[in-house]
Order: structure tokens, then sequence, then C-alpha cells
């Protein structure tokens, strides 16, 4: 009895683990597609047409967004990196457990590598799913035209990447679909760089830095100051006592020796 029990108890959960990864899987499936007064019928036909209708899982409308869940993984990725034309709109779409991108970059000198540009882009978290595309001159094949492009899936927090990127002093422009204004250090929504709270605090940093720099060599000047006015205060009370005493006269030549050696 105990045998069995122990038998149905691994069935279960067996049946639990495979229930839950193929949630996970058509989540990842799935896409997000803002609604502008649309209706089943037409996101289903442009969908249709873009990747065919028996991929097509579920259409369903929630919080104004459809949610469409598909076959393949690669349909969804494919609807991300292109879009979707519905009608005479043309509509961004974005996964909902996970967004996949096509990024293009403009303006990149060919001497730029792709691994500095794949670094760049892994800095903010995004994960590279494809080499780099290089485009050339249609009239000269063998010349590259300063664009590239990327498959690559955005980390989880973020919702686009920022129009511009800089990489050794270059300023690349970067595009892709359902792109919005972000930081362009951290890809915040609320804000941008010259407020992101990880841009300020290196700053203020260094300028604390800076102050205590400029403060040091104040004191270093008027400490320095202060000793050349008392070097000529003592030759001019030497002056004096040449005048008056000889005893004076050494005691404050040797005091002067003794700051000349000390400076």
């Amino acid at each position: 009895m105990s045998s069995t029990k122990v038998r149905n108890d691994s069935g279960d959960t067996q049946r639990l683990d495979a229930a839950a990864n193929k949630s996970k899987l058509l989540k990842e499936n799935s896409v997000r597609i803002i609604d502008i007064e649309f209706n089943a019928r037409d996101v289903i036909s442009a969908i249709s047409d873009d990747i065919g209708k028996g991929n097509i899982l579920g259409c369903v409308k929630t919080a104004g967004q459809w949610i469409v869940t598909l076959k393949n993984a690669d349909d969804a990725e494919l609807l991300q990196q292109t879009g979707l034309q519905i009608g005479n709109d043309m509509c961004t779409v974005m996964g909902v457990s996970r967004s996949v991108l096509r990024v293009s970059l403009f303006n990149v000198p060919t001497y730029v590598s792709d691994a500095e540009l794949s670094d760049k882009l892994m800095e903010y978290g995004c994960r590279i799913l494809s080499p780099w595309t290089r485009k050339y001159y249609y009239e000269f094949p063998a010349i590259e035209n300063g664009t590239r492009f990327i498959r690559l899936e955005l980390p989880s927090n973020a919702k686009s990447l920022p129009y511009a990127i800089v990489i050794n002093g270059n300023h690349l422009r970067l595009k892709h679909n359902g792109q919005s204004r972000v930081c362009n250090n951290c890809l915040s929504e609320e804000h941008l760089m010259r407020s992101c709270p990880q841009y300020l605090v290196p700053y203020v940093d260094n300028k604390a830095t800076r102050n205590r720099g400029v403060l040091q060599s104040s004191v270093s000047a008027v400490s320095a100051l202060g000793t050349k006015v008392l070097i000529v205060q003592i030759k001019l009370l030497i002056a004096l006592s040449q005048m008056r005493e000889k005893p004076l006269k050494n005691q404050w030549r040797s005091k002067l020796a003794r700051m000349t050696i000390h400076n």
C-alpha cells in the first residue's frame, strides 16, 4: 500500500512538472500587442498573413492589450522583430516573458569590432542571440556603409534600449521595433541619464575629490605665502638689529637659517 502511494505521488509530481514546463513554454511563445480599438478578427487575420493561421493557439484581450500565444518560439520572435501591420496601423509587438529584438546600429566605423558592440549591449544585460551582420553599399558591395544589426534578448526589467550609444568616442544611433525613450545608463523609463542615481553618485564623488584637491592646494599656497612673508619680516628684523645690538642679529639669523633649511 505504501509503495503504491509513493508511485502515485511520484506520478503526480511528474505531471505537475510537465504542466509547469508547458506553461512556461507557452508563455515564452506569447506576445503582447497594444490595442487600438481592434477586434479579434483584425488581430488574427493580420498574424495569419505573417505566420499562418494554424500557428496561433490563443488570442485574448486583457488590460488594453492583446495576448497572442503561438505554437513556435521562432514565430513569436519574428513578430517582435518586424512588428505587425493591422489595417493601416503598424503595431509594436513585445514578448510576454522575454523580448527578442532585431537591433540596428548606424554610423559604425569599420574599425569598431563586433565584440566591442556586443560588450556594450551586454553591459545593459542583453543576451546576444546571433552574430552581427554588416551592411554594404549596393554600388560598392565590398565597402561597408556603417550599418550593422543583430538579434538579442532584452533584460526582463527593460522595455527598450536607448536611441544612441557611445563606443570609443563614437556616437552610434540605435534603433529597434517598439523603441521608447529610456535612460542611457540604466534603461529606466522613469528618468534620463542626467538624473540617473547610478550616474550621479560617481559624479558627486569626483566633484568632492576635486574640491578636496582645490582646498589642499589653497592651503599649501597660503602656507607657502605665509612662510615667505615671515622670512621677509625676519630679514627686516635682522637689518634693524644691525643698527642695535649684535646678539639680536645673530639670534634672528639662526632662526632664518633653520626656516630656510626646513622649507
